[in-house]
Order: C-alpha cells, then structure tokens, then sequence
C-alpha cells in the first residue's frame, strides 16, 4: 500500500503530538456522537495539538486526497467512496462510537 492509504484510530485519545515524527500528518478529533470536531491536514513535526471533548483521534499520512471536514459525522462521510476506504480500516473500541460504521 502506498503512504497515505491507511488511518491509525488512537481511543481513548483528546490530545497528540508530532514530536519526532519525519513527515506531515493528517489528524481529525472526533466526538463520542462521532462527530469531527476539528480537523488539521499537513500538521508538520513537532505539534502539539488537542481537542477536550474528544473520544478519539484519527491520523495517517498526509496525502493530496480528500481529509476529515470538522463537523460532519463519521457516518455521513461512509458515503464519500474517496474517504470509505479509509474509515473502514480504522478500529475503535470505545463504545460510544460502536453506531458507527466500521
């Protein structure tokens, strides 16, 4: 798989760092009603970043393609075709997100 092709969902989680990280990354925060609540694409090394009524954090290489929109549900975003390929790989074992799609 190219770089770019796989998210890493990271629960419980509200905050993140880039701290030694060798290349830019994409990170949405996302809600328990699974809701992205804020969203940063290209987030460059050595970031901190957090969001406090997050549940969990979705990341993964940043690419050119199509990036979580704050605001908009994870549900809703299964059916981007462009962006379904990447929130079916993602695995959270929170129960609060277990409504949505995986």
């Amino acid at each position: 798989r190219a770089m770019g092709e796989e998210i890493l969902a990271i629960a419980p989680c509200r905050s993140v760092h880039t701290l030694f990280m060798k290349k830019p990354i994409d990170i949405a925060f996302v809600d328990k009603r699974a809701m992205v609540l804020k969203s940063y694409s290209n987030v460059t090394p050595g970031k901190f970043l957090k969001a406090r009524k997050a549940v969990l954090v979705l990341e993964r290489f940043h690419t050119a393609g199509p990036w979580l929109v704050a605001g908009t549900t994870l549900s809703e975003l299964m059916h981007d075709e462009a962006l379904c390929k990447y929130l079916s790989k993602g695995e959270s074992s929170n129960e609060d997100m277990s409504g949505v799609q995986q």
